[in-house]
């Protein structure tokens, strides 16, 4: 478990770092006689205060990735970037990154991508007007991409599942 704490007078970062029941300095922390590999620190993570940097939370819980899941779920159409989803999770760009690979077995933008595969593919079999208008809908602008990202996915073309919901 990792903790920083901005250390204004020095002007630098301090991240303590707790493994197996050992506390370490890592980068851009001041080195004393007690903080050196293998030491205690004298030094411990306080609370932010006014004008410290805010505390990063890390990825380590399902609920924080399923929190993220049900975001994309959401705003898939709404096309998110990778930075929005982890901030509507309350983490980081890394920590989210890191909570998808080990808690869902891929990244979020592949899981974005999927959800927008499957918004398309759910109002193709819905007989919607065309397959254009609904890839545009979902933003997609090379319809080529498209194309073969759908094929890729659901082993048709867009058109034939557009004409299989029609008939």
């Amino acid at each position: 478990m990792a903790l920083r704490d901005f250390d204004a007078e020095a002007g630098n970062v301090l991240v303590l770092t707790t493994l197996r029941g050992r506390t370490r300095t890592g980068w851009g922390a001041p080195r004393g006689p007690n903080s050196g590999p293998g030491r205690r620190s004298s030094r411990t993570a306080a609370a932010p205060t006014s004008g410290s940097p805010p505390t990063t939370t890390i990825c380590n819980s399902i609920s924080r990735c399923r929190t993220a899941a049900h975001f994309i779920d959401a705003h898939a159409r709404d096309l998110p970037t990778v930075a929005e989803i982890a901030a509507a999770a309350g983490v980081s760009v890394r920590s989210l990154s890191g909570g998808f690979a080990r808690y869902l077995g891929t990244s979020v933008r592949s899981y974005l991508v999927e959800q927008r595969l499957q918004g398309v593919y759910r109002e193709l079999r819905s007989g919607v007007e065309s397959v254009t208008a609904t890839a545009h809908a979902w933003g997609y602008v090379n319809l080529g991409v498209f194309a073969a990202s759908y094929r890729r996915r659901f082993g048709e073309n867009p058109s034939q599942t557009l004409a299989r919901a029609r008939s």
